[in-house]
């Protein structure tokens, strides 16, 4: 059996001294029932050596021509932050990597050719990105099934190269199927991909449908010109990875299944990478006994680790039940929203978006309900932090900023997106995070509470009036918070904090012919 210190700097269990109120967290388990927690903390390891081939699908349909916050394109964003990634490939030639580029709209198109960047192919590199221009409509269907045959023949000819593969859509489907199965089963879920949604306007539903498979991933860009940080965090993850193929077994108890909120005896975790500090919930009826034995794959070989007790009379695990609490109630909030769209609401477009929220008043009550669950929750953990002395503590602050979120979007157009990119945050522990709500003109498309700017206080349910002013429901309470920028996130380690930064980095670079002077992204 591996040592543990091989792989991790931690790996302990602890459970909590008291018993776990199941009232609040319901649990398959007759009570008495103990939480605990998995705690696996990754060594720091250097950039991965085996060879690696990144796919890149951008949309470059007519939309990405739309303007941001900033007053450029969507698509000056994605060449610009393409053209950094590939910066910085340069600039580590000890990669061993090759990038292809497609763009797709209702055609495919080839941008750059499986390719392997040196200093004298850069400049020629970086100008056919630039050459990405937005036209026509949407159509995934062509686009995966185009770029799945390309993944299959490079798994034929380089069979021992990992495949990344990023695709990147701004909106719906216009062209093709739109048929979420359909499109589903032209991922393989054999490879790593990872699916960007980018901007307000995409389809949330699909992409997250399409993304609940083993080894696929859903992220949401929400502030535009963050595209960097990202890229750069899935870059980051396949870069640095660690430990791959890792799965996760209880015996004599269980461990918590985010995606599917549920308590299971065994996880699938996916990867682990450099300077990863993870966090699984568990619980057992028989703390003594409960053993958790974590499995991988490390440089191509089979490992099998049992994790270390730790005893501790004192513990006190409240903060990793709210923890809890908080992804439970995320599940819920994407459960619910999911349910109204597939009760026949079958497009998000905001041109239609006066259809989809002619609610029946039984929908209206539920909602509703759910919001003041909502509400009454963060209330009970902003109580929590006053009186532990936790205003700084950004693990706590993170959960408030997820519930807080959810709670302004649930019953928007907005709604599943952002509770979705918040519960895949917080269940995967990611560095990145949705935080920026969109702040245009919300009453023709919203029949709840106004959407809000990041870092505003004094936030209510109400309408917003001709002055861009809001004014609270009568009897409502204001409701107080500020959500955390980038660089406070719990889960951001140095490595990726760096590499983050690089692919956001702005134009004024030696590598850069246009010499525009961007503004480097540095809201967080």
């Amino acid at each position: 059996m591996a040592q543990n210190n091989m792989f991790f700097i931690e790996n302990y269990t602890s459970f909590d001294s008291k018993h776990l109120d199941t009232n609040l967290v319901p649990i398959p388990l007759e009570e008495p029932v103990h939480f605990g927690i998995l705690k696996l903390d990754a060594i720091s390891c250097d950039v991965t050596q085996e060879p690696q081939e990144f796919v890149f699908t951008v949309d470059n349909s007519g939309s990405m021509s739309d303007i941001c916050s900033d007053g450029r394109t969507k698509m000056q964003h994605i060449c610009h932050t393409l053209k950094n990634m590939i910066i910085y490939f340069n600039n580590n030639p000890n990669i061993n990597l090759h990038i292809t580029v497609f763009s797709f709209d209702d055609n495919f198109q080839t941008v750059l050719e499986r390719t392997q960047i040196t200093e004298d192919n850069l400049q020629t590199i970086l100008l056919k990105i630039d050459k990405i221009h937005p036209s026509g409509s949407t159509d995934i269907e062509n686009a995966l099934k185009m770029s799945d045959e390309y993944i299959q023949k490079m798994r034929t000819e380089c069979p021992s190269n990992v495949i990344s593969h990023i695709f990147m859509t701004d909106g719906e489907a216009t062209s093709g199927s739109r048929d979420k199965d359909i499109l589903k089963n032209l991922v393989d879920s054999n490879i790593s991909t990872a699916f960007i949604g980018f901007g307000v306007n995409h389809d949330a539903f699909l992409l997250n449908y399409i993304s609940n498979s083993k080894n696929i991933s859903y992220h949401f860009i929400d502030l535009l010109e963050k595209a960097g940080l990202v890229y750069g965090e899935i870059l980051h993850n396949a870069l640095y990875k660690h430990l791959s193929e890792v799965t996760i077994q209880v015996d004599d108890g269980f461990i918590y299944d985010y995606k599917n909120n549920n308590w299971v005896s065994q996880l699938f975790v996916g990867d682990i990478v450099s300077e990863a500090s993870k966090i699984y919930h568990i619980v057992s009826s028989n703390p003594d006994t409960c053993e958790v034995v974590t499995e991988f794959t490390h440089l191509g070989e089979q490992h099998r680790v049992v994790s270390n007790k730790l005893c501790d009379p004192n513990s006190d695990h409240t903060k990793y039940i709210y923890r809890q609490r908080t992804l439970e109630f995320l599940f819920k909030a994407n459960e619910f929203q999911v349910k109204q769209n597939d009760a026949g609401h079958t497009s998000w477009n905001y041109l239609e978006v006066t259809d989809i929220f002619k609610k029946d008043n039984e929908s209206k009550k539920q909602e509703q309900i759910f919001k003041t669950q909502l509400r009454d929750f963060i209330e009970e953990m902003k109580k929590y932090i006053t009186d532990n002395g936790l205003t700084d503590d950004k693990f706590i602050k993170n959960l408030c900023d997820d519930i807080y979120i959810s709670y302004r979007t649930f019953g928007t157009r907005y709604g599943n997106m952002y509770s979705c990119a918040r519960q895949t945050s917080q269940g995967t522990q990611r560095c990145y995070t949705a935080t920026n709500i969109p702040d245009d003109n919300i009453r023709a498309f919203n029949t709840g509470p106004p959407l809000l700017r990041r870092h505003v206080n004094n936030y209510f349910d109400g309408v917003q009036d001709d002055d861009d002013m809001l004014s609270p429901l009568d009897g409502e309470n204001i409701l107080e918070h500020d959500v955390s920028n980038f660089c406070e996130t719990p889960y951001l380690t140095p490595t990726a904090e760096r590499l983050m930064r690089e692919c956001s980095a702005g134009r004024n670079d030696k590598h850069d012919d246009n010499k525009e002077d961007i503004e480097e992204t540095q809201a967080y």
